[in-house]
């Protein structure tokens, strides 16, 4: 996958996420719904196995398989390689598909923790060492898990902080991540206090940072939160205080607080971040990488 295709899906799939479901709560029990009343109309009229279709081609927990001849020669071994390899990049697109279709169907009891499924990107003869698997896996495993974390339905009473700690890992990594990111869109995210905000941040880890601000300003969208602007701006270089100390963060992390405080601030008019974003679209981030600072500049 090229730099600038990697860097447009994780853009354009993180702000679609937040255009889409991050919306007010009449509309989001409207659309759940519909959604029920839609399938209710499917089963009646039309046979089972259009879903069961669906949900096979959106399997992800199995290696893929191709046809291979009898005694394949060297160059034969190259060309199912090829394929292969295509066909994992295939494969990191279904979580976001898998969570379309499995929105808001499973109940879960909060003294249990969530089970996010496995991605599986290995093929029947895929040799693991030709390209770099884990580095593959790293945003497609974050949106796994987001659409894990959207299968949740509406819970009638109030997501409980106890069940977040809880589903929350020794060392961070990307499956948490994205979970907090899904719980945000339900706007459950309400329930942490500033400290377990704080504690999150402290991992120092980019997934998990960027996932808990986008969750954050999902739950808290258009409220301007004091509080937490404040946590968004400490990822924001260009604010910092000359008595600060000076801190390296990456552009990525960058461009998700300024996002983030956008939405935070949506419909205000607010004039003090009215002219920060302003002014940060024509700042240079710290990055080399072009794209990143086009990132950046989209994101003001």
């Amino acid at each position: 996958m090229s730099d600038e295709l990697e860097l447009c899906l994780h853009y354009g799939i993180l702000g679609g996420l937040l255009q889409f479901i991050c919306a007010n709560a009449a509309f989001k029990v409207q659309f759940v719904c519909h959604i029920s009343i839609c399938l209710s109309v499917h089963f009646t009229c039309f046979p089972c196995t259009i879903f069961g279709m669906v949900r096979r081609l959106l399997c992800f927990a199995r290696p893929v398989s191709i046809q291979t001849s009898v005694n394949p020669s060297a160059s034969d071994q190259d060309v199912q390689q090829a394929q292969l390899w295509q066909l994992a990049q295939r494969t990191t697109a279904l979580p976001l598909g898998q969570g379309a279709f499995t929105l808001a169907t499973t109940c879960t009891l909060l003294i249990e923790a969530l089970t996010v499924p496995k991605l599986v990107l290995a093929g029947a003869n895929l040799d693991p060492n030709i390209r770099n698997i884990q580095e593959l896996k790293s945003w497609p495993e974050f949106h796994n898990a987001v659409a894990a974390g959207l299968r949740l339905a509406p819970l009638q009473g109030k997501m409980s902080r106890t069940w977040i700690i809880y589903n929350k890992h020794e060392e961070p990594n990307v499956v948490h991540a994205g979970l907090l990111l899904a719980l945000g869109l339900h706007g459950f995210l309400r329930v942490l206090t500033i400290t377990d905000i704080y504690q999150y941040y402290a991992q120092v880890h980019e997934s998990t940072t960027v996932g808990l601000m986008l969750g954050l300003v999902a739950s808290y969208r258009g409220t301007m939160q004091p509080a937490i602007s404040k946590s968004f701006y400490v990822h924001i270089s260009a604010r910092h205080p000359s008595s600060f100390p000076e801190l390296e963060l990456p552009t990525l992390l960058q461009s998700a607080a300024l996002m983030s405080l956008g939405i935070l601030f949506e419909g205000s008019a607010h004039p003090q971040t009215m002219q920060i974003l302003l002014g940060e679209i024509g700042h240079l981030s710290g990055g080399d990488n072009v794209l990143e600072r086009e990132g950046y500049a989209a994101s003001a």
